[in-house]
């Protein structure tokens, strides 16, 4: 079984100018955020509750898909604004259950109670929640901020099983302050995808950096040596990946 790394990210200075993102999101990605809003999950917000959800390939295509209102409690967002959003999103994924606890009320909730462990840094922009049992399974929120004023941000989720069997899905949105919601950012997510289906890994992981800017993809093979790949921010998105030599 491959070991399970929760880790984020996120360069909060401005890099880079970017052009305004062009693409309207579809009816149905609007459709979606609406019931998000109205209906955020089952239950009362800041109870842990059932979350209980294994990862797969249709919440894979949903986070990439769905976009989502962001509530903003100060006078500009921050990673608390956007992990609350995110978890109200994908509540039934278990560390998201938790992680919407601890935010809604971060005195009574707790970041780590021998099961759960809450890494947090809202300077960097960097929150992730594991659940540290012998399968392990994460969520990772983060942000970049871009020059014109956006941000993007990513979300990172994983599952492992037993038998060595493991489940990703992450995904990444434009936030434009001007309207208020979590927009997948299409030209990301592709650029991401393509990378890893080109490796053609058992396995991989996206470590989205809490510190630097840059994100890493981890490739995982049964008969041949692992391979690490960074991708370099660039002020508004990734450049294509580079093996990096010597990372195993």
């Amino acid at each position: 079984m491959f070991a399970l790394i929760a880790v984020a990210l996120v360069g909060l200075a401005a890099c880079g100018e970017k052009k305004s993102p062009t693409e309207v999101p579809e009816k149905k990605a609007q459709t979606e955020t609406e019931a998000v809003k109205e209906k955020p999950s089952e239950g009362k917000e800041g109870e842990a509750a059932t979350g209980d959800a294994a990862l797969s390939v249709e919440m894979d295509e949903m986070v990439k898909t769905m976009s989502i209102g962001v509530d903003v409690e100060g006078a500009k967002p921050n990673i608390r604004d956007f992990a609350k959003a995110i978890c109200r999103g994908f509540r039934d994924y278990e560390p998201n259950a938790h992680m919407l606890a601890y935010l809604s009320d971060p005195k009574k909730g707790s970041k780590d109670n021998e099961v759960y462990v809450i890494d947090e840094s809202v300077e960097k922009g960097y929150i992730s929640c594991m659940l540290a049992v012998e399968y392990e399974i994460s969520s990772t929120v983060c942000y970049w901020n871009r020059s014109n004023g956006h941000s993007l941000v990513g979300v990172w989720m994983r599952e492992t099983h037993e038998g060595d069997e493991v489940s990703n899905a992450f995904g990444f949105y434009d936030y434009d302050p001007a309207v208020g919601e979590l927009v997948p950012d299409k030209a990301v997510n592709a650029a991401v995808q393509k990378e890893i289906k080109a490796v053609k890994a058992q396995d991989y992981w996206i470590t989205l950096p809490k510190n630097g800017k840059d994100l890493e993809l981890s490739f995982y093979f049964e008969e041949k040596d692992n391979i690490e790949k960074v991708m370099k921010w660039n002020g508004n998105a990734f450049n294509p990946a580079k093996i990096v030599p010597g990372l195993e």
